[in-house]
């Protein structure tokens, strides 16, 4: 099985193997010995990015060398993904993700890679998933929302930060769950669709939280 680095691999090989005890490799030379890369299959500014730059702040106190994030969002997460299960296998491309890598991106998208080119490292964060809308479309309740879609199936959209992620994944199963239509709206990330002009349009979002603590 091929190691590749994704908040997985890399970072199983550097601050685990200090937990373990190091390996002969890791013992002649210490990790990391050069600048190590985060890669967020999502662009600046949204939840994961938040959450990356705080765990790579950390990172980079803790184990004495820089990490850089690098924003490579589009095609639901993958193609950051892809970046990382490409990269050399040396613990130095850290991917920060979610469980769409390891489940739906290869259902809805034609991926290089599998699950076998990652190592999970640990669980980052977790949060709520809710349903907002702006107050201007009038609804009192999810019911009204729901009595509205099925009197008009598809003239309500529903926005989520990119196809296949958790948050479209969330909007088809509320839709199944309603037995109503929406107009899916696929965004690059989770700020833009509740950014001001657009939050007319329903969406399925993780609310801001308490920083979180690496």
């Amino acid at each position: 099985m091929k190691t590749r680095a994704g908040l997985p691999a890399a970072l199983a090989a550097g601050l685990l193997a200090g937990v373990l005890g190091a390996g002969p490799a890791l013992a002649a030379e210490r990790y990391p010995t050069r600048p190590i890369t985060l890669v967020l299959g999502f662009p600046p500014g949204g939840g994961a990015d938040h959450v990356g730059r705080v765990y790579a702040n950390a990172l980079s106190k803790e184990l004495g060398q820089t990490v850089v994030v690098e924003n490579r969002p589009g095609a639901g997460s993958t193609i950051g993904a892809s970046m990382a299960a490409r990269a050399k296998p040396y613990g130095h491309t850290l991917y920060l993700g979610n469980s769409s890598v390891m489940g739906s991106d290869m259902v809805l998208y034609d991926v290089d890679y599998t699950p076998d080119d990652f190592v999970p490292v640990a669980k980052l964060t977790t949060a709520p998933m809710v349903l907002i809308a702006n107050a201007s479309l009038g609804f009192k309740n999810v019911q009204d929302l729901v009595d509205r879609a099925r009197a008009a199936p598809g003239s309500l959209n529903v926005a989520s930060s990119g196809n296949g992620v958790i948050t479209h994944l969330s909007a088809v199963a509320f839709m199944e769950l309603a037995d109503a239509e929406l107009m899916h709206i696929p965004f690059k990330g989770g700020r833009p669709p509740c950014s001001p002009w657009r939050r007319a349009i329903p969406t399925f979002h993780s609310p801001p939280r308490r920083r979180p603590r690496p």
